[in-house]
């Protein structure tokens, strides 16, 4: 696997945001992106991927904070939404990232992506300066085992 970096674009989004381990992780991404679906398509739509923010690392032993992200226009107020929902508003930057497999995705072999996207940028001298996200490229129910599904990014400073 080769990392590659790209520069983002200051994303809004419209997201939720709970405290889950590795048993309820599908069930709430699957719960709330219907509910961010649903509002994103009332805001205009969504303009790019869903994206899983972890702001906590999430295993079998240990619970963390994670937040399922739906891009929308940037013109999008708070006021717009309701709870559960929040607004997220990130600069752009320059991540690191691993474009992964179906295969790749399933925990616990995604583990070692994060390893070597962290590992990466360790030996490159760079630091992170956000959370680390999952950038859904398709929806990973139909994928088959060697579909590229998913992104795992990390936002970096030089």
């Amino acid at each position: 696997m080769a990392v590659q970096t790209r520069t983002t674009e200051a994303t809004t989004y419209i997201t939720e945001r709970r405290h889950v381990g590795t048993r309820d992780l599908d069930d709430f991404l699957k719960a709330s992106t219907e509910r961010l679906n649903h509002i994103a398509t009332q805001l205009g739509g969504a303009i790019g991927p869903r994206t899983t923010i972890f702001h906590g690392p999430v295993s079998d032993e240990e619970d963390g904070d994670v937040q399922n992200a739906m891009p929308v226009n940037n013109d999008i107020d708070a006021s717009d939404l309701a709870e559960p929902a929040t607004l997220l508003i990130e600069p752009g930057c320059e991540e690191a990232y691993l474009r992964i497999t179906k295969t790749q995705y399933e925990y616990p072999a995604i583990l070692g992506v994060y390893d070597e996207v962290y590992g990466w940028l360790t030996h490159h001298g760079y630091t992170p300066c956000m959370a680390p996200r999952e950038i859904l490229l398709t929806e990973i129910a139909t994928a088959g085992p060697d579909d590229h599904v998913c992104d795992v990014a990390v936002p970096f400073t030089r």
